[in-house]
């Protein structure tokens, strides 16, 4: 089974799942590992939030990887085409995942951890339906370290959360935070996609999270189990930010147009462009200051 729901952010057959009171080699960051219920859990603060029905999800992966953005993005295409398997029904409501080259036009983004905030017992946060950051951001051990070879597994386990599942545990997490708790949709799974398990095995997905994921995304109404229940617009990235040209002007950074490694003129921040237009702006403002602060003192 499985929670559902917003917090801070794989799949087929496995061996052993990890035991309640084990630590986990592979952790996701999304949320905390702080009990054992293995299941699927939906619901964030009183809301779940899903996609609207039939939705495509278009991902970009970042140039930021440079040497291994071809692992990553092969990768991210093998996880999204495992979920995409278990759609055997035209009438299933379920997202279906794309990859594409244009970063304006998706809707999430797969990008590298900023070192500044790397840690070495993590592999990668993600994102819920409607949160404001449409990003998996994978840390050093998913690429470099341990975990590299399951990082197929890894995204599997990352787009059950961009679906709305939340991890197992989610129960305890908001009885800490004080918050409405998650509540249970499908049924107890130990196998479960949200579930952690020790290397070398990797989540998979099972038909639990398949029957339970299906269930999310039929319901009804709004609301589910006294949860406000909200289906989300997929967004394009270019209108999800107000630097929508910045955003749009990253496809200039693509190798079939040039490569990303020869711009002089400007920086990729998470996404996010300075060019030298901006620097300019900077500095005449800077100036400007500057001229005004000195008449002040001399008068």
């Amino acid at each position: 089974m499985m929670p559902l729901g917003l917090d801070p952010p794989s799949t087929c057959s496995i061996k052993q799942p990890l035991r309640c009171d084990a630590v986990p080699s592979s952790v996701c960051a999304t949320e905390e590992n702080l009990g054992c219920f293995a299941a699927l859990r939906v619901g964030l603060n009183g809301m779940i939030t899903i996609w609207k029905p039939f939705s495509n999800i278009l991902i970009f992966v970042s140039y930021e990887f440079k040497e291994d953005r071809a692992y990553v993005r092969e990768a991210t295409q093998r996880a999204g085409n495992a979920w995409n398997a278990t759609i055997l029904d035209p009438d299933d409501g379920r997202p279906r995942f794309s990859l594409i080259d244009s970063m304006a036009e998706a809707t999430c983004v797969v990008s590298p951890r900023d070192i500044c905030d790397e840690d070495p017992n993590r592999d990668a946060l993600s994102f819920f339906p409607g949160q404001r950051s449409p990003r998996i951001l994978l840390y050093s051990k998913s690429l470099k370290g341990s975990s590299r070879p399951i990082l197929e597994e890894i995204l599997i386990h990352e787009f059950g959360h961009v679906q709305g599942a939340r991890h197992y545990f989610a129960p305890l997490e908001d009885k800490q935070r004080r918050t409405i708790p998650a509540v249970l949709i499908g049924t107890d799974d130990d196998l479960s996609v949200m579930n952690y398990f020790e290397l070398p095995n990797a989540p998979r997905i099972q038909k639990s999270d398949v029957d339970a994921m299906r269930q999310l995304y039929s319901l009804q109404g709004d609301a589910y189990k006294g949860l406000q229940l909200r289906r989300i617009d997929v967004v394009p990235m270019r209108l999800q930010s107000t630097q929508s040209a910045e955003l749009v002007s990253m496809e200039l950074a693509s190798p079939t147009k040039q490569d990303p490694s020869s711009h002089t003129s400007h920086r990729v921040l998470d996404g996010e462009r300075i060019d030298q237009t901006d620097r300019i702006l900077l500095l005449v403002v800077l100036i400007l200051v500057l001229v005004i602060f000195c008449r002040s003192h001399v008068r």
